[in-house]
């Protein structure tokens, strides 16, 4: 659907256009019924990003058009930022199969990359014209630009019809500077750059960085010098989960840690551990899980005491420790002799449960006999591989050198494996005669979701949370009825976690879910 497509129904709409279409429909910078293709550009900083924050915005939308997202109407509006199954907006015949294509619309795509550049979400899950209202509050001190000269990376500009009623805002991208924007434009198309239609700008909205936890550099920065690892890493305000976050590292980064401390509990990337490291570059905080080496840093003292913790492997009692070396072998029992079950590749952090005597091992310079249960690995490492003293401060193995019974357990993204599934008490909920489940297993600790009694475009998925509900991870297993009137999603851990199953009914924007489990 073209501009002028919009434009007409939506004058049809009368005034209550003035902030903004619902969700940004088929925009395009033209008058033709679809984008030209050869007026796309480069997807890169046409001139100097203003601050650290401009610039992973921009890194952020650029690496959305490198991946070919698509345009999707809707998408982009779930309860977190992120890629969301579209729908039919119920006229344009161009978002007919939007229900299909995961992605983003224009102001889920402006969403999103400004949430990866601060680490969380500054303007909501409303439409357009939700974010001029937020931008715009005089609270966030943000700069308000009614021209298009000038136009710094990062500013969110926004477009529309000037001549009716005043400023009709239908359209919003991301500023790469100059005269070039990275947008979402309409469905049926991908993400991409090209040079502004300067006849459409309404206004742009530069985003103040103090009010959104820009980091100030610390020209007194010292501690030793270590690596992180991974991408769009936050740094929290306080070493404990859900802090504000001050900062965010976009890939692995050299960085000075002046100290260390315990805080909360993090599990991430299969690993659990609580201590937390100090950067005073950025003053903020990183979970020790993102810092390359053992759970607890050798060089670095604990905040506030200065004490050396070079010979603290990790937290007793089964909390964090790290393997040293590389292609440890992971045993089914307490001995070389046992078959391989896995091999950990890299130094990494590791849960240990308990520890045993078994098989004498040789290696390394070293002789040792006690081996440590690893439960994510279901297997015994010889604890020459582990860091710290021959014998662990965790507790001795009850069933000696035999593998403790392990609770059956499930693969995320698999298909449900439980027989004794069942629908807790409160876990349902209808929309429109359909029928919303959370199913979940006993045996093995995953939940997923089912829709019954529905139709074809139906949907259903399930969202997963760490923290009771506060955030959560959204849509996992999104799944469309295609066939008959019932489906299921994929199986997800619900494991220390709780989990709800949502759904939609084709066509119509409303979500239900059931209370969390």
């Amino acid at each position: 659907m073209g501009f002028r497509n919009g434009f007409a129904r939506g004058r049809r709409r009368g005034l209550s256009l003035l902030l903004g279409l619902l969700l940004c429909a088929g925009f395009t910078m033209g008058a033709a019924a679809s984008p030209a293709r050869a007026a796309d550009v480069p997807c890169q900083l046409y001139a100097p990003a203003p601050n650290r924050l401009a610039d992973l915005a921009v890194r952020a939308a650029c690496a959305e058009v490198a991946a070919g997202t698509m345009y999707t109407w809707g998408g982009g509006h779930g309860t977190r930022p992120g890629k969301t199954y579209g729908y039919f907006d119920g006229q344009d015949e161009a978002s007919r199969h939007d229900d299909t294509v995961l992605g983003f619309d224009c102001s889920g795509f402006v969403r999103y990359v400004w949430s990866q550049a601060v680490g969380y979400d500054i303007v909501g899950s409303g439409a357009t014209g939700n974010e001029v209202k937020v931008l715009t509050n005089p609270a966030a001190h943000n700069t308000v630009i009614y021209g298009p000269g000038g136009l710094e990376p990062g500013d969110i500009v926004f477009f529309g019809d000037k001549h009716w009623y005043g400023n009709s805002i239908e359209h919003v991208a991301l500023s790469l500077g100059g005269d070039r924007i990275a947008e979402a434009a309409q469905s049926g198309t991908p993400l991409h750059a090209r040079v502004l239609n300067p006849d459409k700008f309404v206004m742009a909205v530069r985003i103040n960085p103090d009010t959104v936890g820009q980091p100030g550099p610390d020209p007194g920065a010292s501690g030793p010098v270590h690596s992180t690892w991974g991408t769009w890493i936050r740094l929290g305000e306080q070493p404990v989960h859900g802090a504000r976050v001050v900062a965010v590292l976009p890939g692995p980064t050299q960085v000075n840690v002046n100290c260390q401390r315990r805080g909360d509990s993090i599990t991430a990337e299969g690993t659990t551990n609580d201590w937390w490291s100090y950067l005073p570059e950025y003053g903020g905080w990183i979970t020790n899980i993102y810092l390359q080496g053992p759970a607890v840093l050798p060089d670095v003292p604990e905040c506030g005491t200065g004490r050396d913790l070079s010979h603290e492997s990790g937290t007793p009692g089964g909390g964090g420790f790290s393997t040293w070396g590389s292609d440890v072998n992971v045993r089914g029992g307490a001995s070389t002799s046992a078959n391989l079950v896995s091999t950990v590749p890299t130094p990494r952090a590791v849960r240990i449960t308990c520890q045993a005597h078994g098989g004498l091992v040789q290696a390394e310079g070293y002789v040792n006999d006690v081996w440590s249960y690893l439960p994510d690995y279901q297997g015994w490492v010889s604890n020459i591989y582990i860091q710290g003293p021959a014998v662990l401060p965790v507790p001795e193995c009850a069933t000696g050198g035999t593998v403790p019974a392990p609770a059956a357990t499930c693969t995320d993204g698999t298909e449900p494996t439980g027989s004794d599934a069942r629908t807790p008490a409160g876990r349902s909920v209808e929309i429109d005669g359909r029928l919303i489940e959370l199913r979940y297993s006993d045996s093995t600790e995953c939940a997923w979701g089912r829709i019954s009694r529905g139709g074809l475009g139906d949907h259903v998925w399930v969202d997963r949370s760490s923290d009771g509900g506060a955030h959560w991870e959204p849509q996992l297993g999104h799944t469309t009825i295609t066939d008959g009137q019932d489906v299921h999603t994929v199986q997800w851990r619900d494991s220390g976690v709780v989990m709800r199953a949502c759904g939609s009914v084709a066509g119509r924007p409303d979500v239900v879910c059931t209370s969390w489990f």
